[in-house]
């Protein structure tokens, strides 16, 4: 007796579980509707609830600097597709891929369009910065050199100019170059270093890679020891 309640339970859960089946199914489907809604309305309904920390975690910019950058852009000649889109659509997407090093499928699909409209508005997006913004990371020199290493004295840093950092950006295996290995890095992944200088604000006045940032650098502390000056990294 005690068994065949036994099985009677247990075909009983069986039986409930299958039962439910369509349910859980329907809920599923549900939440799916919900979520991809949420995603065609991306930058009209979930970017505008982001507090300012999160916008800046996903494109790396405020809201304003966004804006800034947007009254920036508009007068540049971009190409006749932009009108397709909105220069807003263009730089956020932009942004977004930059910053999270998403796939254009992803991309694409979480600001509903196509894989190419990505492609072809990153490109564009980079290559007008590059050719109108190159002026504005620039090496600081004269009262702008002495505004930085007085502000780096103030913080008990005396004689420093700018501030270095870097970081790997990750790259596929690099095909058709003398020693691919040279591009492994210490975490075993195929990367470029990229160095970045800074002023005493955290403004970025010069970037390069590390092989030649390194050059550069024991050149110059020869020249500075033979003139009598030094040279902090």
């Amino acid at each position: 007796m005690a068994v065949e309640a036994c099985f009677a339970f247990l075909l009983a859960e069986e039986l409930d579980a299958y039962d439910n089946v369509p349910f859980v199914a329907d809920a599923l489907r549900h939440l799916q509707r919900k979520r991809s809604k949420a995603q065609r309305n991306y930058i009209n309904t979930v970017v505008p609830k982001y507090s300012i920390s999160e916008f800046q975690t996903h494109f790396q910019l405020t809201p304003t600097q966004v804006e800034e950058l947007i009254t920036c852009l508009e007068p540049l000649n971009w190409n006749v597709m932009r009108r397709k889109w909105p220069l807003r659509n263009i730089i956020l997407s932009s942004l977004w891929t930059l910053t999270t090093l998403e796939s254009y499928r992803d991309v694409a699909e979480r600001f509903q369009t196509s894989k190419s409209v990505i492609c072809d508005h990153l490109h564009e997006f980079c290559a007008l910065i590059s050719e109108n913004f190159s002026d504005k990371i620039r090496w600081p020199k004269g009262a702008e050199a002495d505004t930085s290493v007085a502000g780096f004295s103030l913080t008990g840093l005396p004689g420093t100019l700018c501030a270095v950092g870097s970081c790997h950006i990750p790259i596929d295996k690099p095909q058709g170059v003398p020693v691919p290995e040279a591009y492994l890095n210490g975490k075993m992944f195929y990367s470029i270093n990229l160095m970045g200088f800074c002023d005493h604000v955290g403004r970025f006045v010069h970037s390069t890679s590390s092989l030649l940032f390194l050059t550069l650098a024991t050149l110059s502390c020869e020249r500075d020891a033979t003139t009598g000056g030094y040279c902090q990294l």
